[in-house]
C-alpha cells in the first residue's frame, strides 16, 4: 500500500494498492510533489506524474521475487536494483538491463550526479562513473552491504554487519 502526507505526518492518505497482484511494494521514491515512483517485490514498477492520483505500471522482464529498490536522480533518469540493475532515461516508460560488472544482488544505489554512483550488494560495494552502465567492485566483503548513502563523490556511508565510512 502507498500512503501520502502533506502535513509532516500528522495525517496519511491512502494513495494506491495493486490489490490484484497482492505483492508488497518494497520501495518508493519521489523527485518532487508530482513525480512518484515505486516497485514491488516481483519487479512491477509504478509511476505517477500527478502526485499519486493516477498510477501506471510496467513489469520488468525476467524478474522474480526480491526486495527491489527504486531510486531516481530526476523525473526521467532512474534505477531499479535487485537481482539485476535496470536504468531508465524516460521516466520509467522503458527500462534497460545494465548489470555489466555486477554479479551480485544489489540492495541499494545512490548517485551524487548523473554519472557517479555507488551500489551496495551481497558481496560488496560497487562504483560506476558512467551512469550505471559499467560497475567495478570497490570493497569486497564476506557479509552483505544493505544500504549506502553518498554525501558527495568523496564521503559516504554504507551498512553491513558494521557501519563503514569512506
Amino acid at each position: 500500500y502507498l500512503y501520502k502526507t502533506t502535513d509532516g505526518g500528522v495525517n496519511w492518505t491512502f494513495q494506491f494498492s495493486d490489490t490484484l497482484l497482492e505483492n508488497k511494494i518494497t520501495s518508493i521514491h519521489a523527485t518532487d510533489d508530482m513525480h512518484v515512483f515505486a516497485v514491488n517485490e516481483i519487479g512491477t514498477f509504478y509511476s505517477s506524474d500527478d502526485g499519486g492520483i493516477n498510477w501506471s505500471a510496467y513489469q520488468l522482464p525476467d524478474s522474480y521475487w526480491w526486495k527491489f529498490t527504486v531510486k531516481f536522480i530526476n523525473d526521467q533518469r532512474g534505477f531499479i536494483t535487485g537481482t539485476d540493475f535496470w536504468v531508465t532515461t524516460d521516466g520509467g516508460t522503458s527500462w534497460e538491463r545494465v548489470s555489466n560488472g555486477i554479479k551480485d544482488d544489489i540492495w541499494e544505489v545512490d548517485f551524487v550526479n548523473l554519472k557517479d554512483g555507488w551500489a551496495s550488494g551481497t558481496n560488496g560495494i560497487y562504483k560506476t562513473s558512467n551512469g550505471g552502465y559499467d560497475w567495478e567492485l570497490q570493497l569486497s566483503s564476506p557479509g552483505y552491504f544493505y544500504s549506502i548513502d553518498m554525501l558527495d563523490s568523496l564521503t559516504g556511508w554504507a551498512t553491513s554487519d558494521l557501519v563503514h565510512k569512506t
